[in-house]
């Protein structure tokens, strides 16, 4: 019997080790700033409660499929996807509200092959793991 899938977590990062010298960088400069994430963050969150009067998490299924509505080419790219990672209903329409989180981040309308590749790559630990 395998190990039992995280499947109701969301997001899955693996990170590698900070090297010494990278630990004792005091004073450089970040790429991105909290406060410009966090800005990003609400911006993103402001686009789904006007498009769909809640936050994608909160999609049914019938409105996910409304509001993310992938087109031929990104239906066979999530079908592959549920093939190769043996993805259940719950991941799949999990992965669906992911990317079209990452969208709305990267402010796209439509969701893209980026944002789906994306959302797959940060369920490639679990799928790892088992």
């Amino acid at each position: 019997m395998s190990a039992p899938l995280l499947d109701r977590i969301d997001i899955q990062i693996e990170l590698g080790r900070l090297a010494h010298h990278e630990l004792f960088s005091i004073g450089k400069e970040p790429t991105e700033t909290s406060s410009l994430v966090r800005e990003r963050v609400e911006a993103a969150r402001r686009r789904q409660l006007q498009r769909q009067d809640c936050v994608n998490a909160c999609l049914d299924n019938r409105d996910l499929m409304r509001v993310c509505a992938p087109d031929k080419k990104l239906e066979q790219l999530m079908l592959h996807a549920i093939d190769k990672l043996r993805l259940s209903a719950r991941s799949y329409h999990k992965l669906l509200k992911l990317a079209r989180t990452i969208a709305d981040l990267a402010l796209a309308d439509r969701i893209g092959e980026t944002h789906v590749a994306e959302a797959i790559s940060y369920r490639q630990r679990e799928r790892r793991q088992a």
